[in-house]
């Protein structure tokens, strides 16, 4: 450089620090401002391996609960900083390299990029011209232009010297051996090219060349006489091992090689289509207000580390609504260093003398950014791919790392906000490795091999890219002869007849036409005669549920199915005992000189808690309200007071008192001491559903507790009445004891007296029986595999009644006379629709391969869970003949809010993406977010998580649910349709083909 020579006279200490130092200070603070972005980035990684609390396992745990407050505010701090980091480096550049004071003026054509929209419709006008001229067809009736044949050896008649043929001859040398050089002479291009062959081959023949069947799992297996549990070390049997699932390592590689390169493809094509259509604009119009706006928002997203908010947008989007929320995921991080790139090659290109010419024949911007422009970059974003596939493989990795991947999998064994454990069935590199990091020391060929993997495709992409990047350098491509009209037209028409050969030769194909005799009449039929009357709700120990169960095996026999039940009938008895309220609670509320201060009703004011345990009770006393923080342990001392007459009250005067609380959940510390009755705090609308009191002992994936003392739910609007003889709403309280710190609390005196009357029957080993037929399998290889379809056929029966007669109220109030609670749509529809399915594959002879379990079960509504293993001891021999290898349970599939069926309660991504493609064929939208019937697993239990289970509802089905209106009047037979062909192609091909 000039002033290093200029500057030979000082010592090499003195250049270095005067000289060297200054110029390469923009180089090494923009390293330093990039290399925190990743550091960031990185944040989750590094704290889920050492367990650190910190910002990115904060952030982990927030997008995993859905937490939205916590993790928008988490991404914008993060976010924020390196925006304060890049203001200070912008700062910092002009102090170190006063060039950058001045002001940059470059080459611009002096016209806005809202002047040249004019040319540009025109020049979309002339696309339909432009692939007329495409078509072979398209140049019929035109004059063809016949130029003279170039001269060869001649020029104007004068033959070439031998000077100049030599010369030619050299330079036609020189680019063969320029071309020799840059390709098997050099090792990037030659060793990536020989690893992207070989990863091509195996995302088509891996799952051929795998040895094992990577969906099959292995518990046990006998080692030297022993019996020894997954996973297993390499041996002659698994050459790489299993996984902690006893799956072989190998087929899982071989096989989830496809999803891993197909989702990085998609990403890498999404990230470079977006980044070259933008970069383009910017680069055309630089310096305009269009492209300021594309580099501020470049600028915004680039202040996100990359993995955090690929992570957020995941999980906003829905984990588990297939591959297209990765790709758009990867491409909103990632789209925005093409754009950059793309830009100042734009800037470059269109300064050239046959741009100039371009503009000077007339042709619009459109025009020329399609023929002059986008030909000359297509060799730069062939490199450009390879090296961002690269990337996108890093990410995919590290997403994997955290358990984020598709389908999102099924978690257990949460410690320390962290699973241990994630159940995933459907192959992919990322997934591998979420479970394999934690017992690497003990188990090390659980995570190198997957890591190994990702790694070689990593090395392979990039030093192939590498290798393209400096043949691009070297020797000018045209790409010419690779891209154009014939190419594109015959890619086109080779892609067609692949898909649509597919779509006719495909299992779906033959399937789809049969499930077009879902007949929507006939299970309105069973729906009316379930939900009617006569069954009284269907309540479980009553002789209604008999009677249900009696109809329901009498339509199996009538349908062809074989009895699964005991003693070779339908029928499977469970004994239970059962608590029900004998009529409705009375509640009271007094002023001090015993004057009714608030008129409340059952059913529309109050409603007894189904986490209560229920018993006979009276209870009187007076009404206090206690704020405490919602984990609270511990009994607090004392807390914030607003005037010195209040302070918190001591637990041990609380047997007879009624306690007034308002939160989500009950804390600890009020679980542990004697109350007279808990008044918990409910929304109105919360008020108007039925809920049974719970049979079982487990929900939500803990332990669960029933409330042994008193406990009622009321609606906000009483609980202001009790409040306002002490000055406070409900309103106040609630924000004071949000601002509450850990162990403290509050006390507030209402001054008001309630009494509390609650009657309840206890019925003690009351019969339910659960109603089970089948289809044997026809397969040899494949009938020991059961499809179990499942609906619960129990109801909520009617609303305890009153002694003496009370007229009825409106819809949605009182529920003093008895209401019917019908329960067409919960669930009287699943189990509609499983006969309807029974009764089309009978009239079509269809002959299941895999054998086909219908179950109609009770309990559902008091909370129990589906026992599929006592389902297969119902009958002798079913227990150890069959492996389940799915579940599918229909429930409130005849009605719903929105348009979309909800694959809800997923523990299987193989399950998810067949119907998703079931409803797809159907043309029928479907979706994995939103709520259906029992999703509150605070209440119902989880689905256990190592069976491959599913279910089928739409999504709102829960907002008629556990109330009288869900009468078979409000069943919607479209959607009954919709949803009966969806489910019976998905369970015809789950019962059929080999693969799914």
């Amino acid at each position: 450089m000039g002033w290093n020579r200029g500057a030979d006279g000082d010592g090499g200490r003195l250049v270095l620090i005067r000289h060297a130092l200054p110029n390469a200070g923009v180089p090494i603070l923009t390293a330093l401002g990039t290399s925190l972005r990743f550091s960031l980035s990185s944040l989750p990684v590094v704290e889920v391996i050492f367990t650190w609390p910190g910002l990115g396992m904060l952030l982990l745990q927030a997008v995993q609960q859905y937490q939205i407050e916590t993790a928008t505010a988490t991404i914008l701090c993060l976010g924020l900083l390196f925006i304060v980091v890049n203001m200070g480096l912008e700062r910092i550049y002009r102090v170190v390299d006063p060039r950058l004071r001045e002001e940059q003026r470059g080459l611009i054509r002096g016209r806005s990029w809202l002047e040249s929209l004019s040319g540009t419709w025109y020049g979309l006008q002339e696309i339909p011209d432009r692939l007329a001229e495409w078509l072979p067809w398209g140049k019929e009736g035109k004059e063809k232009t016949v130029l003279p044949s170039l001269p060869n050896n001649h020029v104007g008649g004068v033959e070439l010297t031998s000077n100049d043929l030599q010369r030619t001859a050299a330079i036609r040398q020189e680019r063969r051996r320029a071309w020799r050089q840059s390709t098997l002479g050099s090792l990037p291009f030659t060793l990536g090219g020989l690893i992207v062959l070989a990863l091509v081959a195996v995302f088509i023949f891996g799952p051929a060349w795998a040895p094992h069947n990577p969906y099959n799992s292995q518990p046990l297996s006998y080692t030297n006489g022993q019996l020894v549990a997954p996973p297993f070390a390499p041996s002659d049997v698994y050459p790489l091992g299993t996984d902690s699932q006893g799956r072989d390592i190998l087929s899982l590689i071989l096989v989830g090689a496809r999803r891993t390169l197909t989702l990085a493809l998609f990403a890498v094509l999404a990230r470079v289509a977006v980044g070259t259509v933008l970069g383009c604009l910017a680069g055309w119009f630089a310096n305009s207000a269009l492209d300021r706006l594309l580099l501020s928002v470049v600028e915004v997203i680039a202040a996100f580390p990359a993995l955090l908010l690929a992570m957020v947008l995941i999980y906003a989007l829905g984990i588990r609504q297939g591959l297209w929320v990765f790709v758009v995921a990867l491409c909103a991080v990632g789209w925005g260093e093409p754009l950059q790139f793309v830009r100042s090659q734009v800037m470059s290109i269109r300064e050239k003398d046959y741009i100039e010419g371009a503009w000077a024949t007339g042709l619009g911007d459109l025009q020329i950014l399609v023929r002059h422009v986008l030909p000359n970059l297509l060799p730069s974003l062939m490199v450009l791919a390879f090296l961002e596939m690269g990337g996108v493989l890093m990410l995919l990795g590290e997403l994997g790392f955290l358990g984020v991947f598709i389908g999102g999998g099924f978690a257990a064994n949460e410690a320390q906000g962290q699973p241990s454990l994630i159940y995933f069935d459907v192959p992919e590199w990322g997934v591998i490795l979420s479970n394999t990091w934690r017992g690497f020391r003990s188990r090390p060929w659980m995570a190198f091999y997957p890591a190994l993997a990702l790694t070689v495709a990593i090395l392979a992409v990039n030093l192939f890219g590498e290798g393209l990047r400096r043949l691009t350098e070297r020797l000018t491509l045209s790409l010419n002869r690779l891209f154009n009209r014939y190419t594109l037209a015959s890619a086109t028409a080779v892609v067609a007849i692949f898909v649509v050969s597919m779509e006719a030769t495909g299992p779906w194909g033959s399937y789809v036409p049969q499930t077009k005799a879902f007949d929507a009449q006939r299970a309105m039929a069973d729906i009316q005669y379930l939900a009617g009357p006569e069954l009284n709700g269907r309540l479980t120990g009553t002789a209604d549920l008999d009677t249900a169960a009696e109809y329901i095996a009498a339509r199996f026999k009538e349908l062809g199915l074989q009895p699964a039940g005991e003693s070779s009938t339908y029928f499977q008895g469970i004994n239970r005992g059962y608590r029900d309220l004998t009529a409705p609670p009375e509640l009271i509320f007094k002023d001090p000189l015993g004057q009714p201060i608030v008129e409340v009703e059952y059913g529309r004011d109050f409603v007894e808690s189904p986490d209560h345990l229920l018993e006979t009770f009276r209870v009187r006393g007076d009404v206090v309200y206690v704020g405490l923080t919602p984990d609270a342990d511990v009994w607090p001392n004392t807390g914030p007071v607003l005037n010195e007459a209040e302070g918190m009250i001591d637990p041990f005067t609380l047997a007879d008192k009624m306690v007034l609380y308002s939160g989500e959940s009950i804390p600890g510390a009020l679980r542990r001491v004697e109350v007279g009755v808990l008044l918990i705090v409910r929304q109105q609308e919360e008020l108007s559903y039925r809920q049974l009191p719970a049979l079982h002992a487990q929900a939500g994936g803990v332990w669960y507790r029933q409330i042994r003392i008193p406990c009622i739910y009321i609606s906000p609007a009483v609980a202001d009445r009790l409040l306002a003889p002490s000055g406070y709403s409900l309103a106040e309280l609630d924000e004071r004891q949000a601002n509450l710190r850990n162990e403290e609390g509050f006390s507030v005196e209402t001054g008001v007296q309630g009494e509390l009357s609650l009657e309840a029957a206890v019925q003690r080993e009351m019969e339910t029986r659960n109603v089970i037929g089948f289809l044997p399998g026809m397969d040899v290889a494949l009938d020991e595999e059961a499809i179990i379809v499942m609906a619960h056929y129990d109801g909520l029966g009617r609303a305890p009644a009153c002694p003496e007669p009370v007229l009825s109220r409106a819809e949605g109030q009182g529920r003093r006379d008895g209401t019917l609670y019908p329960g067409a749509n919960d669930n009287a529809s699943g189990v509609a629709m499983m006969l309807e399915i029974a009764r089309m594959w009978q009239e079509q002879d269809f002959r299941p391969k895999r054998t086909v379990i219908f179950v109609a079960w009770a309990g559902a509504e008091r909370r129990l869970r589906a026992d599929v293993d006592r389902f297969l001891r119902a009958k002798t021999g079913f227990i150890g003949a069959y492996r389940v290898a799915a579940v599918v349970e229909l429930i409130g599939v005849g009605a719903g809010e929105e348009e979309k069926i909800l694959l809800d309660r997923s523990t299987s991504d193989r399950l998810t993406e067949l119907f998703q493609k079931a409803a797809k064929r159907l043309k029928v939208e479907a979706t994995t977010r939103g709520k259906g019937i029992h999703d509150d697993y605070s209440l119902y239990p989880y689905p256990k998580s190592d069976l491959a289970q599913i279910t089928l509802t739409w999504e709102g089905s829960g907002v008629p649910a556990h109330t009288p209106a869900d009468t078979a009047e409000n069943i919607d037979q479209e959607k009954l349709s919709k949803m009966g062909r969806t489910a019976a192609l998905g369970l015809m091909v789950l019962a059929r083909e080999t693969k799914y």
